[in-house]
């Protein structure tokens, strides 16, 4: 039930095959979005801290541009979600801390990662991680503002 809506939710609004990996992008979101249809249905949605996940990741996934490019990702597709659902976009006012952009970034899907990215962090000094990591998420936004502003009407909302 909740599958079949989301096809004709995404068949409808064809924006929305934004969201997700393909090729190399590193758009994320669909999952976030198929939750949504879920909730739009009745159905609720809840944490469960008694599961354990060991989410294992390769190298390449906690190099600097790897990271960096995630991030980047994880921010157009946050903010054409926010978008899509009618929640105001806007860029980041000032760079965040380290640990507010990582907290953000992560969430709780890849608190795992959080281990990793202090020994990526290592490599370089906080204000510069600090200024890429908001440099990367801020051209995120930017691109899903100008995807936005390019959208018909039709396919918004």
């Amino acid at each position: 039930m909740v599958a079949e809506k989301f096809v004709i939710t995404v068949q409808n609004c064809p924006c929305r095959k934004l969201l997700g990996r393909s090729g190399t992008s590193l758009n994320s979101g669909e999952d976030d979005e198929f939750s949504w249809v879920a909730c739009e249905l009745g159905f609720g949605k809840g944490l469960f801290p008694e599961l354990k996940i060991k989410h294992l990741i390769d190298r390449r996934r906690v190099a600097k541009s790897y990271m960096l490019a995630l991030a980047r990702g994880h921010a157009f597709s946050r903010a054409l979600l926010y978008h899509l659902h009618g929640l105001p976009v806007a860029l980041p006012a000032s760079r965040p801390g380290v640990a507010d952009i990582l907290a953000n970034l992560f969430r709780a899907r890849l608190m795992i990662a959080l281990r990793h990215a202090n020994a990526w962090r290592r490599g370089w000094s906080e204000p510069l991680v600090e200024t890429a990591l908001y440099d990367a998420k801020r051209s995120g936004i930017e691109l899903a503002l100008e995807k936005i502003s390019g959208l018909p009407s039709a396919e918004i909302n």
